[in-house]
């Protein structure tokens, strides 16, 4: 089975001007800093604490390698770091975690200014490209191939979705130390689910 493994590079400091006003900077498959292209509502808020989340990740569709069913959709993956271990970021359904696309046409342009609670945020690697691998996958980030279960399989959000891709923290993301976040989607939606085991 085929997966994709991201060549990660740190994310280079645009110029000032470009920062402030966006210009120059489309959305791009990305772990830990700030979304780029996220509209400004659609930032989660975690359901427990009622503060800002955190991003994860954002990859963009790309058939082979991230089927998000329409070409310019845009996945992207949060979970609420405010208060380490307070809120249930591991549990699939708590809501202090969150994992959804976007459609092209929502979509904007340079990064989605950090709301006023300023969500801390993990270091910003950039994906420069993605190698393809053979095989099932093991606990690295990648997309495809199947989950690497560090627990019980069974905690998987079930019938109707479809495993996307994992999650291992190399930029700092918390997942209990050594944990893993497995993405999920809902064929023919934008849903998406997320949920870590360690």
């Amino acid at each position: 089975m085929r997966h994709f493994v991201p060549a990660l590079k740190p994310e280079p400091q645009p110029p000032l001007l470009a920062r402030v006003f966006g210009r120059g900077e489309r959305a791009t498959d990305r772990l830990g800093g700030v979304p780029v292209g996220l509209p400004t509502s659609r930032w989660p808020k975690c359901a427990e604490c009622g503060k800002s989340q955190s991003l994860l990740a954002q990859f963009r569709h790309q058939p082979g390698r991230l089927d998000l069913g329409r070409d310019g959709r845009m996945l992207f993956a949060f979970q609420c770091n405010h208060d380490t271990g307070l809120c249930s970021t591991w549990e699939l359904d708590a809501g202090a975690n969150a994992c959804f696309a976007i459609e092209p046409e929502e979509l904007t342009r340079g990064p989605t200014p950090a709301p006023a609670d300023n969500p801390p945020a993990d270091d910003t690697l950039v994906v420069e490209a993605w190698i393809a691998k053979d095989g099932d996958g093991g606990g690295e980030t990648r997309l495809g191939g199947l989950p690497c279960w560090l627990q019980n399989e069974n905690e998987g959000p079930g019938e109707g979705w479809r495993f996307v891709g994992q999650l291992a923290g190399e930029n700092g993301a918390n997942f209990g130390g050594g944990g893993i976040a497995y993405l999920f989607v809902k064929d023919g939606t934008t849903a998406g689910a997320l949920l870590w085991q360690r």
